[in-house]
This record gives C-alpha cells, structure tokens and sequence, in this order.
C-alpha cells in the first residue's frame, strides 16, 4: 500500500502540472514546430546536396532564432507561475501551512519544474533520432549533432530555471521576478561593458570593443548561445557552446539550486508583494542600480559628446536616474521626491562617484607599459582587432618578428602614447597586438593623428616586414588567384579584367616590386583617385582585395604595354567637373571639408576641360590638410564624390594663378 507521503508527492506533482504545464506544453509544441516538422518539410524537398553551412540543428533551415525564444522565455515562465505562490500571501500561507519541511516543499517545485522543462526536450530529441533512423537526415545532422543540441537545451534550460527562482526568493512580485532574472543574465556582461567603456575614456590605449571581443561570451549565458551564427569549416562545426562552458553552466545550476533552498527556507511568508525580501540587499541593490546608470550616462553623452564636461554631466544625471528608480522600485510608489531622500541621495552619490575615480587609477599600469624587444615574440599592426582576427581566423596572418621591426614598433607606441588623449575622435586608428614569449597577447587601439606619430611611423613602414603585413598581394601568386578585376571610380566600363597564370603572376610581381620601392609618403598618401583591385581565389569563397594607384609605376607600366591601362584608371572623360577650393586652416578632412565649403557657398574654381582633369587627377588622396582641395563630380549621377588635395608646390600653374599664389588662411 502506497505510504502517505507518497501519495503526497504525487498530488503535490499533479497540482503542479495543472498550474505549470501550459508551459511544459507550449515549450514542446514550439520545439515541435521548429525542429521535426521543420524537417519533414525539408526531407520532402528534393535536395541532392546542402550547404554545409546549412546543416546542423542550430542552422537557419530550423529557424534556430526562434529555438533561443523558447530556451530563454520558457524556463522564466516556469520559475515564475511554478513558485508563484510565494509571492501571493493566501497561498503562501497555505502552502507553508501543508504538513511538509520548506526545504523539501522547495525540492518538490524544483524537481517538478525540471521534469516539466527537460521532458519536452527529450521528447523532441527521440522525435529527431527516430526520424534520423527511420530517414535519410544524415546530410542534413548527425547522432553527435543531436546528443549536442539535447545536451545544451536541458543544461541551459536547467541553468536559467535555477537563476528565476533564485531571483523569485528574493523577490515578492512575479513580475519583478522576470524582469530581475533577465537583468541577472545579463548583468556581468553588462557592467563589464559598462566599465570599459568608462575606463577607456581616461586610459590610453583602451578599447571598449577589444576587451569584449572574445570574453563576452564566457559573461553571459544569453549571449552566449544568442550570438551563434551557425559559422562552420571545412573540418567542424562552430559549437554555441562549448563544452567546458556548458560544464560550468552544469555546475554553476548546481550552487544557484543550493544557495536559492538556503534563502527559501529563512525567506519572511511576510514579505509577499515587496521588491525585495531580504532587507540588507536593499542598500546593494540601491547602490548597484545607482552606479550601473551613471556608468551608463557618462557612456552615453561620452560617446555623443566626446567632452569630459559632457562625461560628468552623464554622471550624475545617471546616478540620480538610477537612485530614484531604485527607490522607486522598493517603495512600491513614484512618490519618493522629498527632501528627506537627499541624505541618501547624497551618500549614494558619493559612493558612486569615488568608485568611478577611482577605476582608472587602476589600469595605470596597463596604459604606460610597452613590452621590451625580449619579451616579444612577434607582433601585428594594423587597424583593427577585427581586421586582426579576421586574418587569423583565415591563417594568412602577417607579423613583424625581426628585432628591428619590433624595436620599430614600440618606439610608434611610445610615439602613440605621447601624442593621444583617450577622448581622441579624428585621425586614423592603430591598432597593436603582441604575441609576447610568455604565451600572452597584450593588445593596444588608439585614434590618433598620423602627422604626429609619423617620424616614428615612417621608419616602420618603409620596412619590408611591415610592407608584407599591410598589403594582402604581396603574398599571393597565380596558385591563390583565379581572377583579377579592377574597378576604377567614375567609370562607366565594366573596368580591367585579367585572367590566365602568366598574367596574373605578371600584375601580381609588378605590384609587389611597387610595394617594395613604396616610400612612407606615398603609402600614406597615394596619388590620384585609386582603383579597387579584387582578387577572386582558386577557391571562388576566397576573396582579396586592395588599391591601385599612381604609385604603383611598374604596374601601370604593365597595364599600359597590355592595353588596360584606360580600363584600369579613372579618366577625365569620366568626370563632369571638379570644383576646387582653397583648404585653409581651420577646415575639417577630406570629404567633410568638401561638404563644410559648399554649405559655407565660397565659390570654387570649376575645371572641365579634359586636359586640366587629367593635371588635377595628380593630387593626393591626403588625410593632410594640404592649400587646395579638389572635388570630382561623376557625369553618371550615381556616383558620388571624390576628394584629392594639392600642395602650393605641387599644384598646376592654373590653380595657384586663379587663387593668386596663396590660400586664404595658410
């Protein structure tokens, strides 16, 4: 005969599942409608072969978009009408008055909440491998596939149950609840980004971007699984997940099951329908919310504003946003704007704002160290820790790793750190990554302004280290390139077309012999409008590109005995006109101060004629403020614009005859 006790735990299971099991219900029709049926549309289609990259239960082909909806709104749902009884007073009393121990009370909501979120998953699961047995599914996934995408969604789904129900212990309104169990998902990733942003705009050489990428993941269960984009190889499969991480997630469920039994059992039945339970997180959650909304202000107009000024104003406008919504939130009322408020107002504040001077104070270390010539290994410069990874990611990847050149490149960083300020929005970016002895990767990104770093940039990249990390074709040849295509601006052609080894090789060694003689000036300002170059790979997924330009003598010289060279360049013929400008001093760069002269009316020199074109096509494509700026205006309307300047030296006998000799304002 069944004990009383159990008899008990199967009805208390019963009540549950006539509460809850809408959710354990729409949880398995929702993966139903994304993953079997889904399949069953595909396996009626007549597919010969498939993509790779559209294989697999995480791909687009099972809308895996929709498949995170359900993992990450479901379990929220669970914990929240599952133990909402703690947060209703009637049924809190009635349920702590039943002839059971809270902790086991607790053990039977928690363990039903399992069975009720996991059981539809393995049910989809077996749906999946019976249809895997049963059907021809193994080029769309496979049995290692399957196991994986079960052993995620049970191990996340688990994970982010533990986490709503710790957060239902500590609350007493449901709605409360899911809001704060969707905060505290997200809440590392977000202060983290909060506070390098802060940091970076007191500490040189500090990129908010750089000290995410490649951590966030590991700061956020939700971004985690969310940011997977179904990105594959010719060898694997990227995993959402990977798998000591879901180990972690396993393991961090277990301590959230246990820390959120511990507050159960002292949780007050009195507190129902408070914000917070525990009256001694009050003040922490007062604070947290206060700190994390000025951190957030300060980012906010830092980034709008660019000025320190702005920065503070963020500040405390953060902070007294977020101290009285916090009050709010705990009082229940809009109605805590009184004077008597002020006191904690105030000590909050200060709180806040010691904590925010104080966080730069500690990344002093990280702005001035530049690792010594023996402690490198090797090391990348570029302009990005995209671009940076990106290469890496594709095993082309370039770095400096003669003595010189490292020597080279720390004294540009030496140069970078004497002439940035972290507020610095103008100039071009730099970015340094070095692979140091040790193991580790110290990383550096600046803006700066390149005619201040340029004395030691200049000896950098004139070196032939340097020449091959920047420029993609000085390592390629005909084994890498299928096809060459050059698209000059303005043109109306479809440009130059080159093809077969022999010429390929020819264009490439004409290039590379260019880049060689390639002096710092004219890598960092080219002359004339240059072309794109873009390379299509052996492998038609493979793409390169660059830039053509005057410079490139050989190359030109090369065009021309092959009769490419009007394809491969822009032509007068090409352009309608170009409107040049005196540049005087307190113009912007560039395109912007194109736009900046024809909002201010000044009256340019209008050229036409072709044999003048083709003189101002000489000029500079120059992020330096030369004396004149030159405007070219397409004859197809689809075009844009495009910019070039000159120097007084340089310019044609009829621009400085126009303009007497001299520009207003040099």
């Amino acid at each position: 005969m069944p004990s009383k006790t159990f008899s008990f735990k199967k009805e208390l299971l019963k009540q549950n599942f006539r509460n809850v099991g809408w959710v354990s219900i729409v949880y398995f029709v929702g993966l139903l409608f994304t993953l079997p049926l889904q399949l069953l549309m595909i396996l009626g289609e007549d597919i010969i072969a498939m993509d790779q990259r559209h294989q697999g239960l995480f791909s687009h082909m099972f809308t895996y978009p929709l498949q995170f909806i359900f993992l990450f709104s479901m379990p929220v749902l669970m914990a929240v009408f599952l133990f909402r009884y703690m947060q209703v007073k009637g049924s809190s009393d009635f349920m702590h008055s039943l002839p059971i121990k809270r902790g086991k009370l607790f053990n039977y909501h928690m363990l039903s909440g399992v069975i009720f979120l996991v059981v539809p998953i393995l049910l989809i699961s077996l749906i999946l491998l019976i249809s895997y047995v049963a059907t021809d599914a193994s080029y769309i996934y496979t049995l290692g596939q399957l196991g994986y995408w079960t052993l995620l969604f049970v191990i996340v789904t688990v994970l982010v149950f533990a986490v709503g129900v710790l957060v239902g212990t500590l609350t007493g309104l449901s709605a409360v609840q899911a809001v704060l169990t969707y905060i505290a998902l997200l809440l590392p990733l977000g202060i983290y980004g909060l506070i390098l942003f802060h940091v970076s705009f007191f500490v040189k050489g500090v990129s908010n971007w750089m000290f995410l990428d490649g951590v966030e993941q590991y700061l956020s269960p939700i971004y985690d699984v969310v940011s997977y984009n179904a990105v594959m190889n010719a060898e694997e499969i990227v995993l959402p997940v990977e798998y000591p991480v879901l180990a972690a997630y396993a393991v961090l469920a277990g301590i959230l099951y246990f820390v959120a039994r511990w507050l159960y059992q002292r949780r007050k039945l009195e507190t129902t329908s408070q914000a917070l339970t525990i009256s001694a997180l009050k003040p922490v959650f007062t604070f947290g919310v206060t700190f994390c909304f000025s951190l957030f202000g300060g980012m906010y107009y830092g980034e709008v504003q660019n000025e320190y000024s702005w920065i503070i104003f963020g500040y405390i406008l953060g902070a007294l946003v977020g101290y009285f919504l916090a009050t709010m939130l705990i009082q229940k009322t809009w109605r805590v704007f009184s004077v008597r408020r002020l006191k904690g107002l105030g000590a909050y504040s200060v709180a806040t704002f010691i904590l925010l001077a104080i966080l730069p104070f500690l990344w002093t270390g990280y702005e001035q160290y530049v690792p010594e010539v023996s402690e490198v290994e090797r090391v990348y410069v570029g302009n990005s820790l995209f671009v940076y990874e990106d290469y890496q990611a594709r095993g082309d990847l370039s770095f400096i790793e003669g003595e010189d050149g490292i020597e080279s490149v720390r004294q540009v960083h030496q140069s970078l750190l004497e002439n940035t300020t972290p507020l610095e929005r103008g100039g071009r970016n730099f970015f340094i990554a070095y692979e140091l002895t040790n193991g580790e990767t110290v990383y550096r990104s600046y803006l700066a302004d390149q005619q201040e770093v340029s004395p030691a940039l200049a000896q950098l990249a004139e070196s032939e280290e340097y020449k091959q990390m920047e420029y993609e074709a000085y390592s390629l040849s005909s084994d890498d390139v299928a096809i060459i295509h050059i698209h000059p601006r303005f043109a109306s052609s479809e440009g130059a077309r080159i093809v077969g080894d022999e010429d390929i090789n020819g264009f490439l060694e004409a290039m590379k012999q260019d880049i060689r003689n390639f002096s710092y000036e004219e890598m960092v300002q080219p002359q004339g409008i240059h072309s794109g170059v873009s390379m299509t790979g052996q492998n038609v997924e493979e793409h390169y590109y660059t830039e053509l330009h005057y410079a490139y003598e050989n190359t030109t010289r090369w065009l021309k005995e092959r009769g490419l060279y009007e394809k491969a360049f822009t032509q007068a013929s090409s352009i309608k006109k170009v409107e040049i400008y005196p540049w005087v001093v307190d113009q912007p760069s560039g395109h912007a101060a194109a736009n900046q002269l024809e909002q201010e009316g000044l009256e340019p020199l209008v050229v036409s004629e072709p044999e003048k074109i083709d003189q101002v096509l000489k000029g500079k494509e120059s992020i330096d403020k030369e004396e004149y700026l030159a405007v070219f205006h397409s004859k197809d309307p689809n075009y844009g614009t495009e910019v070039l300047s000159f120097s007084a030296e340089d310019a044609p006998a009829f621009i400085t005859d126009h303009f007497g000799g001299e520009p207003d304002g040099n």
